[in-house]
């Protein structure tokens, strides 16, 4: 759910990663076989969940946050 305007980056799979804009208050979802990589501006306000589980964003130092599902343990 977003809570404000956000713009964001998506990568779903081995797909090209696309740029998108939201709107405040709109649902979206996304199915993926393997992996979704979602990056957003570090002070989003935006609520994220998995298979209606939330989840919390992790706090970062810089302008923004990168959440990989599954999560990478490498990165």
């Amino acid at each position: 759910l977003f809570l404000e305007d956000t713009k964001l980056l998506l990568k779903l799979d081995d797909q090209p990663r696309i740029a998108l804009d939201f709107k405040d208050g709109e649902r979206v979802s996304w199915r993926a076989a393997k992996s979704i990589v979602v990056t957003l501006p570090a002070d989003t306000r935006t609520k994220i969940s998995l298979n209606e589980v939330p989840i919390n964003l992790p706090k970062t130092n810089t302008d923004s946050l990168t959440l990989t599902i599954p999560e990478n343990p490498l990165r």
